[in-house]
This record gives C-alpha cells, sequence and structure tokens, in this order.
C-alpha cells in the first residue's frame, strides 16, 4: 500500500529556484528534480516484488504506486531487482511518457517488461548522454556477486548548472571504480551504497570512494530496506571523521532529501513536511 496517492505530484513541485532537489524513496530509489520541471528517477523499488523473488520482505512502505508516478527521465543501473523493478517498470510506462536509460545490456528485459524500444536509451560504461537537456554520464561499476553476477552495472553522473550527482548504484570499491570517480570529480554529491556485502561498498570503502571523487557531500543509501542487507549509515559518519574530515557526510531519512546547487547543499529536507 502506498503512503499517499499525491505523493509523485508532490516532487515535481519541488522543483527548486536552481540547480537540483534531491529526494530518497529507499534502497537505491532516488528522485532527482530539476530546476527546469524535470522529474528524474534513478532505480526505481516502487514495489515488494524482492519478497517474491528473494523471500525479502520491504521494511518501509512504498512511497507511491507506479502507475501514480510522474516523472520525464528514469535511469536503471543494473538488472537486480530492487534496480530494474519488474513490478515497478511496467507501471512506469504505463503511467508516464518517461525515457528510460540503462546499460545495452538490459536493453531487452526493459522490452520485456513493457518499454517500447523507442523509449529506451542504451548507455554503457565511458558513454555520455543529453537526454531532453538533462546530461548524463555512465561509470563504471563493480557488482560481481558469484550467485547474480552484473557484469554491465553502471553508475551514473549528472551535471546540470554546475551541480554534479553520482550514484553508484551497487558497487565494490575497485581500481576501475576509484579512477573513474577520480577522473569524474570534483563531485556536489555523491549517493553511495553502504551495505557492505554482496559485492557492496563498506561504510568505510564509501568514504574512500568519495574522497577519490573529491565529493563535497556524501549521502549513504541501499540500507534499512531489507532486514537482510542493511548496514548502520552512522558507521560512515565516524569513518569520515577519523579518514576525510573535510568530507560532510548527511544521513538522508526516508522521504528526506537535499537541495544541491553550485553554491553549495543544504539539507537534509523532508519531502512529506
Amino acid at each position: 500500500m502506498s503512503i499517499t496517492t499525491s505523493l509523485a505530484r508532490e516532487l515535481r513541485a519541488r522543483r527548486p529556484s536552481t540547480g537540483v532537489n534531491l529526494f530518497w524513496l529507499g534502497q537505491s530509489s532516488w528522485a532527482m528534480v530539476l530546476d527546469t520541471g524535470q522529474v528524474v528517477y534513478v532505480d526505481p523499488y516502487l514495489s515488494n516484488s524482492v519478497a517474491r523473488t528473494n523471500g525479502w520482505e520491504r521494511l518501509w512502505p512504498v512511497p507511491f504506486a507506479p502507475e501514480e508516478a510522474d516523472c520525464d527521465l528514469v535511469l536503471i543501473t543494473h538488472g537486480h531487482p530492487d534496480h530494474l523493478d519488474p513490478d515497478t517498470v511496467p507501471g512506469l510506462a504505463r503511467a508516464t511518457s518517461a525515457r528510460f536509460v540503462a546499460p545495452s545490456a538490459y536493453a531487452p528485459a526493459l522490452e520485456e517488461l513493457g518499454i517500447s524500444p523507442e523509449r529506451i536509451i542504451s548507455l554503457d560504461r565511458g558513454r555520455s548522454a543529453r537526454v531532453d537537456g538533462v546530461h548524463v554520464e555512465a561509470v563504471p561499476a563493480f557488482h560481481q556477486h558469484p550467485r547474480n553476477p552484473q557484469p554491465h552495472a553502471v553508475g551514473y553522473v549528472l551535471r546540470h548548472q554546475g551541480v554534479s550527482v553520482y550514484h553508484a548504484g551497487d558497487t565494490a570499491y575497485t581500481l576501475e571504480v576509484r579512477d573513474a570517480l577520480a577522473a569524474a570529480g570534483p563531485l556536489t554529491v555523491a549517493l553511495l551504497p553502504i551495505n557492505g556485502q554482496r559485492c557492496c561498498l563498506t561504510a568505510e570503502d564509501a568514504v574512500f570512494l568519495a574522497s577519490d571523487a573529491r565529493a563535497q557531500v556524501l549521502v549513504p543509501m541501499h540500507y534499512g530496506m531489507f532486514a537482510e542487507n542493511t548496514a548502520d549509515p552512522y558507521l560512515v559518519v565516524a569513518h569520515a571523521r577519523r579518514l576525510a574530515p573535510h568530507l560532510r557526510v548527511v544521513v538522508v531519512p526516508y522521504l528526506g532529501g537535499l537541495a544541491a546547487a553550485a553554491e553549495g547543499v543544504r539539507g537534509p529536507v523532508s519531502l512529506v513536511d
């Protein structure tokens, strides 16, 4: 059951005067609202499908149903069901005219879920595209869990009006990932997984990667949704104090977010106030 049928529309109403507003929808799901009025979803998980595929029940309510969605662009980092959700994507396809950006290896899965080929933009690591005026870069991710490896997984860097937002998807810390982020930086905000299992960053790794990318702000994600796969975000705060005291860590609550502009980052803010 969704929290409210109006929350998806409320996202678009949170258009900033400049820059990008970011709102966490749980796990790795984010909504980015640009000052142009465009709304970008990244890895939207708006269902409880993982209970069916993995036996893991979500701990936080669905913020809104896919059929209530209101977005212009959807970015998919890889094929795991909490990122490329088989119960979310069809509803998004019906409810919106959004285009879907994903590595080319996942285009067939999107088509099987009802996305017409003309709505799919294939973006593999090392490539960039401007989609309806939104600049998106695909950077390497390493997510090679032996039970379900994702060799084509990527992260994304979205650049807009002097703001650069890195969404890592799921990744471990490797030399390839480190070097790509160092080249992509400096970044305004780094949204990083911290669960430290199934080939994802630990809390300490997240601090190292954000520092490599010369990020102003690190925001932990990919925790709290499933009892079987979570972590303490305040460990990131503790590691940053020890290893990178220049790095600001913001722990964003569920349905909270940040306001990022060229002048700086403000937050956390709440979507439900």
